[in-house]
């Protein structure tokens, strides 16, 4: 029997970087071409102005003019015709109504000033190779917004070739992998601990796309090679991929009872698969996919081993099959429904996500469930109280979901942990084929600082979550949630912190359960 775990520290779900990157910066300073005219003063030598070098010789490769040299077109400027008036680069499109006539036949027409900064700074953000933040929530629809920490351009530039750290595969997905997310946090049963996800991703034209994202933890190794075609500015587009992941399973793990494989190795649960699916954006708000996946999975003994294993030490069926490794088809569909206010610190909107799996039976295994999921979020402006300038918010949301028929050990619902019951262990509350899940949590600001010439925000949070797997947990193949001890509903609160760094929310969250235990969680990106 494992002793109750009072007053623990966890870290969970830690997609973490600590990172030194190195390059170089490229400093431009745009100018308009041509002489700035400025006032002659009686202690000042009356010369004649001329212009400089043709902005359209400069830029374009035509002769220069040599220095000192008076072109055809010059026109001499008598001290006594010029104005007290000081062109500034700003106005220069535009002579103001005082200046002489001769002094304005040196300035260029608007059209070609303003040709020339733009194709100047074109030129700029085509040569610099650029350290860039994450895209604002005005630049992305909620189809496109990743989730990653940092990414910078390399191979001579923002152009086809890009590397980023945290995750930037799209949701509504029906595809899977180790960065893949889905409509409900207790679908996913993998248990990454510290992990390092990232990703490169090249462009090969406006259309296309191949990402290979990766995660890299303690106890989770995975990548997602996947090929993705969009057409600017069309609703409608395909992508297709292939994963392997290798992870401890929070269903086949916690609880009040240590249950392990034959010889005391804990299971590890790979996954090797592939998947296509097709997505459409029905408006702004409204988006869904529809696709279809094939996955091998097995239960071994070590991330890299070839023992396969069907029972645990106690008998329990961890496989359908009795070889260890069960053949999965399922056929999904998810949708997504997104009025939130801002994609990174939402403060008033909603959120709507639904998922439908149908497994379609293979081999000797005959597995076949039918799984839906909902979940919906709804961010209220609400100003009770806080400690500094900044927005207040009551963020509630529930989950729920339900399969019919048995479902194998590794597809089953996965309760408790950062993103489910805080103050739990990942999957510590209950593995079921059901379950409901509500949570309620006050944001409100705390502070701000200035670190690397940016605002840092931190905010601080109250939260209450409860999850209950709906007596299920015997519906579920193995039962490994009853055979590790697991209540099968639990209740979390506590208190937190939230900064609102550059590249996304930080959160450190203190979870107490009703059952006298404890846990840190610190996360990377937004539970809701």
């Amino acid at each position: 029997m494992r002793a109750s775990r009072k007053s623990s520290t966890v870290v969970q779900d830690l997609g973490w970087i600590a990172g030194v990157i190195g390059g170089s910066a490229t400093i431009l300073i745009v100018t308009p071409g041509y002489a700035q005219i400025q006032p002659v003063t009686p202690d000042m030598q009356a010369t004649p102005l001329i212009p400089a070098a043709s902005p359209t010789s400069e830029l374009s490769g035509g002769e220069d003019i040599a220095p000192g040299a008076e072109p055809e077109a010059a026109i001499a400027i008598p001290a006594a015709s010029v104005d007290e008036t000081v062109i500034a680069p700003d106005n220069l499109s535009q002579a103001p109504e005082s200046l002489t006539e001769p002094a304005a036949a040196f300035l260029p027409e608007s059209s070609a000033s303003e040709s020339l900064a733009s194709e100047s700074l074109e030129s700029v953000s085509r040569q610099a190779v650029d350290l860039l933040p994450v895209p604002m929530p005005a630049q992305n629809s909620s189809s496109t917004y990743a989730n990653a920490i940092a990414q910078f351009s390399g191979g001579g530039g923002p152009g086809p070739l890009r590397f980023y750290l945290g995750t930037e595969l799209p949701y509504p997905t029906t595809l899977l992998g180790p960065t893949r997310r889905f409509a409900v946090s207790a679908a996913s049963d993998r248990q990454g601990g510290l992990s390092l996800p990232g990703g490169v991703q090249l462009s090969l034209n406006d259309s296309d796309t191949v990402t290979l994202e990766g995660r890299v933890g303690t106890s989770i190794l995975g990548f997602d090679l996947s090929y993705r075609h969009q057409p600017e500015l069309a609703p409608l587009g395909y992508s297709v991929n292939l994963f392997n992941q290798r992870a401890y399973s929070s269903n086949l793990r916690g609880g009040d009872r240590d249950v392990d494989l034959p010889g005391g190795d804990t299971p590890w649960v790979h996954r090797l698969g592939v998947g296509a699916e097709v997505f459409h954006a029905f408006s702004p708000e409204l988006e869904g996919a529809l696709g279809l996946t094939y996955q091998r999975v097995s239960v071994r003994d070590d991330v890299f081993s070839d023992n396969l294993f069907s029972r645990d030490e106690r008998g329990n069926r961890l496989t359908v099959s009795d070889s260890g490794q069960d053949d999965l088809l399922i056929l999904s569909a998810s949708a997504q429904y997104d009025t939130r206010n801002d994609l990174i610190n939402p403060t008033e909107g909603n959120r709507l996500r639904l998922g439908l799996q149908q497994a379609i039976p293979l081999q000797d295994e005959n597995i076949s469930f039918t799984g839906l999921t909902g979940n919906a979020t709804q961010f209220i402006p609400l100003s009770l109280f806080g400690f500094a300038e900044g927005p207040r918010t009551l963020v509630l949301n529930v989950q729920a979901g339900h399969m019919f028929n048995d479902v194998p050990s590794y597809q089953a619902f996965s309760l408790g942990g950062s993103n489910s019951v805080r103050g739990f262990d990942r999957g510590d509350v209950g593995s079921s084929t059901s379950f409901i899940q509500a949570s309620a949590e006050y944001r409100f600001p705390i502070f701000s600082f200035d670190a690397m010439d940016e605002e840092i925000d931190v905010g601080g949070l109250l939260f209450v979550d409860y999850a209950n797997a709906l007596g299920t947990q015997d519906d579920v193949i193995g039962r490994p949630g009853l055979a590790r001890d697991k209540p099968g509903d639990g209740l979390g609160f506590g208190l937190g912190l939230r900064l609102l760094s550059p590249f996304g929310p930080v959160r450190v969250e203190l979870g107490l359960t009703d059952r006298g235990d404890s846990a840190v969680h610190i996360n990377l990106g937004d539970r809701f």
